[in-house]
């Protein structure tokens, strides 16, 4: 009898309790048990639901009995259409229409699944509320600014905010709101940066800025504040950020070994061009029969096509990962397993793979560096980060970057440095890289 990758982890140790962190988890009839802290956690379609922190959500419960979505779905997934295979999907949707969470990123995240097999790639902005850019309140999170910049030198830097007023910010009426990025110090041009969508009261979002540096050497502070040009509106929290100009950048060395190669138009081309990238560097270093966790996997994990590798497919989404399930069926189980969980507190001793990857995924959560650093805790002595297809560029205008925003999902763009010093941040140093167009792909290892 083969033994599934799952019960092998358990088996191993590897798999542990995400609220305890002991590895005492046990198989039940209806999911997985801990033998140390007593919680349980349930399992749909084969796959643990190591999250499940959800709150009952009414959104979208009419389009879980809806036949379309679930054809459409057999279709795509090419499951067929057997009544067994019917009924789970139609389960699949019945629960994904019912799940939501604390974090609206993450809820957002979950619902898309419809919109991934139903096509909906249009969303329209709503009307500006009339109350919009009142009372303005800011938060800045955290800044992507370099340390230092050449004389002169044109960079784009990222500032996250968020919204702590009353009222939704809009850079769509008469007096829109805007980022403003000036120099102190030094005499330099200011900056703008207008909102994609309105941002609504609680809600995050991380702007790029670009900016150009002065013309003299010197220390300068930028100062980033809020606020309505034409009008009276302005928060009166700043951000002052210091960048000495002239001073020689540090990243120049590692962006210059960045190998610069024509764009993949293709979004599953690029894709396949990342995981023969990954593939030739894990070949040439002679590293076969890995153990790989993929964060961010979805339904169709890029790695599970290592046929010499055991792959944990992780994702927040379990409705995504149910239906890969489905489609992936008894073919791979023995080393192909997927997991509900959140990758900031994924279920896993220390140590335990060869390769932590992930495909379009890093861009999404807030905090990168930190995700890379957790992450690469897992990581075995000689193991590596592979960050695969992460969008390079200085504007979040992207008609599909602006569908994800309207839609709730988190959604950055970086530049090349500033992805360096997220990496250098979280204690990584690139050992080999390449960007085709807007896609950037680095194969990172533990300092």
């Amino acid at each position: 009898m083969t033994v599934s990758l799952t019960q092998k982890l358990i088996e191993e140790h590897v798999l542990v309790c995400p609220k305890c962190k002991t590895p005492k988890l046990v198989v039940k009839a209806d999911g997985y048990h801990c033998g140390s802290c007593m919680i349980s956690w349930p399992a749909h379609c084969n796959v643990p639901d190591f999250f499940n922190r959800y709150v009952e959500n009414e959104r979208g419960a009419e389009l879980a009995v809806a036949q379309e979505f679930v054809d459409r779905i057999c279709e795509v997934l090419a499951l067929g259409k057997d009544p067994a295979t019917v009924k789970a999907v139609s389960s699949v949707l019945s629960r994904a229409s019912k799940l939501k969470t604390e974090v609206d990123s993450l809820t957002a995240e979950i619902e898309d699944v419809y919109d991934r097999f139903f096509g909906k790639d249009k969303f329209d902005h709503p009307a500006p509320d009339a109350q919009a850019n009142q009372g303005i309140g800011v938060v800045f999170e955290r800044h992507y600014f370099p340390p230092r910049a050449g004389k002169s030198e044109a960079f784009s830097a990222n500032v996250r905010v968020r919204n702590a007023g009353a009222q939704a910010w809009s850079s769509r009426t008469r007096n829109p709101v805007a980022l403003k990025a000036e120099w102190r110090g030094l005499r330099g041009e200011p900056a703008y940066a207008h909102f994609p969508i309105d941002v609504a009261p609680g809600r995050a979002i991380t702007m790029p800025i670009r900016m150009t540096a002065p013309e003299a050497a010197g220390d300068a502070t930028v100062r980033i504040t809020l606020e309505c040009p034409g009008s009276r509106e302005q928060a009166s929290q700043y951000l002052d950020i210091s960048v000495a100009v002239g001073a020689v950048r540090t990243d120049h060395h590692h962006v210059g070994m960045v190998r610069f190669d024509p764009p993949i138009a293709d979004y599953g081309k690029d894709h396949q061009d990342a995981l023969a990238f990954l593939l030739s560097y894990l070949t040439r270093e002679s590293i076969s029969r890995s153990r790989i966790l993929e964060i961010g996997s979805g339904p169709h994990p890029q790695l599970a096509w290592l046929e010499d590798s055991e792959v944990v497919a992780l994702d927040i989404s379990a409705p995504l990962l149910e239906l890969g399930s489905l489609y992936f069926g008894d073919r791979f189980t023995h080393r192909l397993a997927f997991m509900c969980a959140d990758a900031f507190d994924p279920p896993f001793a220390p140590g335990s793979f060869d390769v932590v990857g992930m495909f379009s995924t890093l861009h999404h959560f807030p905090e990168p560096d930190l995700l890379l650093k957790k992450l690469s805790g897992l990581l075995r002595p000689a193991g590596v980060l592979a960050v695969m297809c992460e969008p390079v560029g200085d504007s979040l205008a992207a008609a599909s970057t602006v569908r994800d925003l309207l839609k709730g999902i988190n959604e950055q763009v970086f530049s090349t440095s500033e992805y360096w010093r997220i990496f250098e941040a979280a204690g990584l140093v690139p050992l080999s890289a390449k960007v085709n167009g807007g896609s950037l792909k680095a194969i990172l290892s533990k300092k």
